[in-house]
C-alpha cells in the first residue's frame, strides 16, 4: 500500500496495520522503516496491530527510523517497542 499510495498521503498520515505478529507484516514494517522512514508502535495485547506514522518531506525522521536504516540490531523485534519521536495526533490521511 505505502509504495503505491505514498504520493497521495498527507504528511503525518496514520496507517493501522493489523496482524503484526505475522512474519509478513513484520517484514513490511521493516521495509517501510528503511525505505520511507516511518515511525511505528505496536499496540494491543490480544490482537496486536501497528500504528504507523508516515513522515512527509517536512517531518523529521525519528531516531528509531534512522537507526533501523543504519544498524541491523535496531531492526530486530517489533513487538511492544514504542518509537522515540512518535506523535499519534499529527493528523490523518489527506
Amino acid at each position: 500500500m505505502l509504495p503505491i499510495m505514498r504520493s497521495r498521503l498527507a504528511a503525518g498520515c496514520v496507517i493501522l496495520l493489523d496482524d503484526v505478529e505475522r512474519l509478513a507484516e513484520q517484514k513490511t514494517i521493516e521495509t517501510w522503516v528503511k525505505e520511507f522512514g516511518i515511525d511505528f508502535r505496536v499496540e494491543g495485547k490480544e490482537k496486536p496491530f501497528a500504528t504507523i506514522r508516515v513522515p512527509g518531506a517536512d517531518l523529521p525522521r525519528s531516531r528509531h527510523a534512522l537507526l533501523a536504516a543504519t544498524e541491523p540490531e535496531a531492526q530486530s523485534g517489533l513487538h511492544g517497542t514504542p518509537v522515540t519521536g512518535y506523535a499519534p495526533d499529527v493528523g490523518g490521511c489527506g
